[in-house]
């Protein structure tokens, strides 16, 4: 996001953000609580000396392509098994 959205999100002016974020003047609170939702920021970022750097805790396996990449073979077998596992329950083969 530029400067320009971020103020117009935040209902400033893209000056007055610009001497936020260099230190010359600071926000009020409610201001500072607008650009955090604007930035879709938690608010108590801003009084942390640095941003914390998070990393995701499991691989994102959203996709099928990362499935395929990882093994064909098994991802066939798995949905045979499911496929079996359910027409089984529900009384009906394929």
């Amino acid at each position: 996001m530029d400067i320009s959205n971020a103020a117009a999100a935040a209902g400033v002016k893209p000056e007055q953000l610009e001497r936020w974020e260099a230190g010359d003047d600071l926000p009020t609170f409610r201001q500072a609580q607008n650009i955090a939702q604007a930035l879709h920021a938690p608010f108590g970022f801003f009084f942390l000396p640095q941003a914390p750097v998070e990393e995701p805790l499991l691989p994102d396996l959203r996709t099928l392509e990362c499935y395929l990449r990882l093994n064909f073979a098994a991802c066939w077998l798995y949905y045979k098994f499911s496929s079996n596992l359910f027409n089984g329950y529900a009384g009906c083969s394929l």
